[in-house]
């Protein structure tokens, strides 16, 4: 489990609204993996689902193409607005709302499948699935995602990372308390009644131009929240300096979920 004084830290870097649309640009999670969960859920068209922490809708609008419908819960005004837009332009049947993950605003009861879309580590992790389970219907389920950069089998992500460090040492890193988190997060779903945890996982790739690679890092809050201008800018420029004799420059991703079914009480 993250620690108090990493999730405070954390949350500093939470806000989204001056990036909110461009975040259209950053990857999206494995398309095939959203499918393939599809069916662990067994959903179907009218399965009633809440997208807590919904961003601009990327995970919304997957939802929305597997035939569910819902409920968009988000807190920021910006994201919420792009991710209602961009649901309302495909048609797909979403109600937004703004709320958190401790506090959805939706009924007891309401929903079939709770996902939590690179949200949790956002929130108190025990408020926040207790609140998966008030409103999930008997026999629900719920969904932890997150999308990360994978650096294992990606040399610039590396190359990246050195540079930021460089620059700012010791810099904090979201997907080091995200990683901490999914560490013994099928322990943390079944101490909150959630059972049978299947664990998905799928690498993916988005090909950039040299521009659209350094916009995209443009999106990555921690590092805007935790420099300088000038630190901010020199990382954006070196990163641009990495990339720029390639045409197209690909960003390796790995997308990770942790499906569960709610225990029914006696």
């Amino acid at each position: 489990m993250i620690t108090t004084k990493s999730q405070t830290l954390h949350h500093q870097w939470a806000d989204y609204t001056s990036i909110a649309a461009e975040y259209h640009i950053y990857p999206n999670y494995a398309d095939w993996l959203v499918r393939a969960l599809g069916m662990v859920v067994a959903c179907i068209q009218g399965t009633r689902v809440a997208d807590i922490g919904a961003g601009s809708g990327k995970l919304t609008e997957m939802l929305g193409e597997l035939g569910a419908s819902g409920f968009a819960i988000e807190p920021n005004d910006a994201m919420r607005d792009e991710g209602e837009r961009l649901t309302r332009a495909k048609g797909f049947d979403f109600t937004w709302m703004k709320g958190t993950a401790e506090d959805t605003r939706l009924d007891d009861a309401a929903v079939d499948w709770v996902c939590l879309g690179s949200s949790l580590h956002w929130a108190d992790t025990t408020r926040a699935l207790s609140e998966a389970r008030r409103v999930l219907r008997p026999g629900g389920s719920i969904s932890v995602l997150w999308d990360l950069r994978d650096e294992e089998r990606d040399p610039h992500f590396r190359a990246i990372e050195a540079i930021i460090h460089e620059i700012r040492p010791g810099l904090g890193r979201a997907p080091t308390i995200i990683r901490e988190l999914m560490r013994d997060l099928d322990e943390v779903l079944e101490r909150h009644e959630f059972r049978d945890c299947i664990r998905l996982e799928a690498a993916h790739r988005r090909w950039y131009t040299p521009e659209d690679y350094v916009r995209a890092w443009r999106t990555v809050r921690d590092l805007a929240a935790q420099t300088t201008k000038d630190e901010y800018n020199t990382i954006m420029n070196r990163i641009y300096d990495l990339v720029k004799g390639e045409t197209m420059v690909p960003m390796n991703m790995r997308t990770f979920c942790f499906t569960s079914r709610i225990v029914s009480r006696p």
